[in-house]
């Protein structure tokens, strides 16, 4: 079964502790993000949707 919060824990020991945004985002803009770093093609509604790139290091 898929556990988002145990996925967005587990990207986030990627990304700068105690980053936060006041963009809005979805399960969608994490799929994105994940697609975007790993060079895949983007499904569906994730194609639409803004990736968490503010919450990464340069």
């Amino acid at each position: 079964m898929f556990d988002l919060p145990h996925l967005i824990q587990s990207v986030s020991c990627l990304g700068l502790s105690g980053m936060t945004s006041a963009r809005p985002y979805n399960p969608y803009s994490l799929l994105r993000t994940l697609q975007d770093g790993w060079g895949l093609p983007t499904l569906r509604e994730a194609a639409k949707a803004r990736p968490m790139t503010d919450l990464f290091g340069p």
